[in-house]
Parts: C-alpha cells; structure tokens; sequence
C-alpha cells in the first residue's frame, strides 16, 4: 500500500495489516520493506522509491487519493495548527490558510507514480491521472471511505467486516474542548464541493 500523507492513509493502513495478519503474511508489525513473501507494506513512502521489481509473487498495488484542497486543508491543521508553537491572531490564521491553499501543487501525483512517469511528465493532468489510475488495483477516495472498502471487500472476496475501521486520527471540535488551551483556533472554511 503506497500510504500517502493527509488521505486517511493510516486508517487505510489499518485496515489492510488486519487483512494481513488474518492471512498470516509478513511485514504486519514492521516498517521494512517486504522481507518474505506473502507480505504487506504500508508506509508513507513514494512508489518510486519501493523496490517492487524485486518481489516475486504478483502483488495488490493499492492507495488512497483525496481531494487536493481537503488534502491540503487537512495537512495545515495538522501541521500550522496543531503542532505550531507559533501564536497568532485569526486573520493571521486566514493568511497562513490561504496562502496554504493557493501553493498547491500536485503532490498525490507525484506520490503515486512511478521514477519513468515522473521523468516523462509531458502529458497533460487528464492523462497523468489517467495512467496512475491504471497502474494501481484499487484506489480508495477518502471521501468515500466506507463505500471504497466495502468495494474493496468485494473484489478481494473478504467479508465485509474485514473493513470494520474506526478513523486513525480524526481533528473535530470537540477534541479542541478536550484538550483546553493548548489548541489552536479551528479556521472556518466554505465546503470546496
């Protein structure tokens, strides 16, 4: 699994080392590339950089894509927000967000491709997208999470209670009352849809 950043990639990962470790495959608890085979990986590492072409057995390429702007949304309040030893006003908080959401760039592409598409990056987006598409089995939108792993259940012919999952790191307003004043104010922002 090619586990990207801000995609609901842990809660993913979760979910596909419980798969793993029902199948009694390798690399469940580890953060090593696959060393015996059957395994699994799910790391944050860039396809380009995982050594595929030395495994043996055919193998299940999967990930998860987000929308750019919730992506981006969500790493600034990971990040600027709640990490951030830095205070400022709100409107400072605005800019800060909106200078966050006007440097997008492309970011899951660039993630999930290979070295070769990389290196050959004279397509347009349309079909930049399309081949990474192609080249992976199964591609869970976080936006539609449950719906993506129960479709996922159905094509690796897993029970759907195999996708049982509760999210891995979940930011709400409610937490921001739990944890008192070492929270950051929520930056409020129109739906992107």
């Amino acid at each position: 699994m090619v586990k990207l950043p801000k995609v609901g990639g842990s809660t993913l990962g979760g979910v596909v080392r419980r798969i793993a470790a029902h199948s009694s495959l390798s690399g469940v608890k580890g953060a090593k590339w696959i060393q015996r085979e059957p395994g699994v990986w799910a790391a944050h590492t860039p396809f380009r950089k995982l050594p595929v072409n030395n495994l043996t057995n055919a193998y299940l390429l999967l990930s998860a894509v987000r929308h750019p702007l919730q992506r981006a949304l969500s790493q600034f309040y990971h990040f600027e927000l709640s990490r951030s030893k830095i205070h400022k006003s709100l409107e400072e908080w605005h800019a800060s967000k909106l200078e966050t959401l006007h440097s997008v760039k492309d970011p899951e592409y660039r993630y999930l491709a290979s070295q070769e598409m990389l290196d050959s990056l004279t397509m347009n987006a349309t079909m930049r997208a399309a081949e990474v598409v192609h080249m992976y089995d199964f591609l869970v939108v976080t936006e539609r999470m449950d719906e993506s792993l129960l479709l996922l259940a159905h094509k690796l012919r897993l029970p759907w209670t195999e996708m049982l999952y509760l999210a891995a790191k979940v930011s709400t307003e409610q937490r921001s009352e739990l944890l008192g004043s070492r929270t950051r104010p929520v930056v409020a922002h129109p739906p992107l849809l």
